[in-house]
């Protein structure tokens, strides 16, 4: 390996499998924040026109079959204004309106 540059450092990770490698990086790294558990789940997201009930009617679809359903968004439609998020709920397509969302 040639590095055009003084003073570089190299660190070279190795192990009997990929995971292994990515295990020692990791560790060299400090390792990781674990996600929440719904943060791995299935997210699913909604068209823009869907109303309350439309989203309600989406949910019972899953949980009819069985399907798991971790977090359910909606498009940017849905929202009073479309950017920056500004966390109003479009009165005229939910009854919501605030999001439960934190900044």
């Amino acid at each position: 390996m040639l590095i055009p540059a003084s003073g570089a450092t190299v660190y070279v990770f190795g192990g009997p499998t990929p995971l292994d490698v990515v295990q020692r990086y990791n560790l060299f790294c400090g390792g990781g924040v674990i996600p929440p558990k719904w943060g791995l789940g299935f997210w699913q997201r909604v068209p823009t026109a869907f109303t309350a009930d439309d989203v309600r009617r989406e949910v019972e679809g899953f949980a009819k079959n069985d399907f798991p359903l971790d977090v359910i968004g909606s498009s940017q439609g849905g929202k009073a204004e479309r950017y920056p998020c500004s966390y109003e709920w479009d009165p005229r397509r939910s009854p919501i309106r605030k999001s439960s969302c934190t900044r």
